[in-house]
């Protein structure tokens, strides 16, 4: 009998342990996450022409909607996903470095920004040409 007791105890430490580094395992849904809900905010502004977004500057997301320009197609946040934060760059960049800020302007370019603890943010980029 105390064998038996001894050999479940072993056995179920075993057991702990191995379910004991399974806190990290949602991330990946997380990710998923924000994927799809980065994609749903870019989708949402992809109609839009340059002269329709922001000027240059950084934008939380209610003043990113709000403008001006508005953009009432961006959803702060979005609606069973209140955990989610988002927040947009708008950067005016020239065709021969459309990676940062740079004159003369080409393009506008659009960085969203999607974050909540626990993940580490992700980056989706668009670029907006003269109209």
């Amino acid at each position: 009998m105390v064998v038996a007791i001894v050999v479940i105890g072993i056995a179920m430490t075993a057991i702990m342990n191995a379910f004991s580094g399974l806190q990290g395992t949602v991330t990946p849904e997380y990710t998923i996450q924000a994927a799809a809900l980065g994609q749903l905010q870019m989708e949402a502004i992809s109609a839009k022409t340059r002269l329709q977004i922001p000027v240059a500057g950084t934008y939380s997301c209610a003043a990113f909607q709000a403008g001006p320009p508005a953009v009432p197609e961006v959803q702060c946040p979005v609606v069973g996903f209140p955990e989610y934060t988002y927040s947009w760059l708008v950067e005016d960049v020239s065709a021969a470095t459309p990676d940062v800020a740079s004159a003369p302007v080409f393009a506008s370019k659009v960085t969203l920004t999607v974050s909540r603890s626990n993940m580490p943010p992700i980056n989706y980029y668009t670029l907006f040409g003269l109209d």
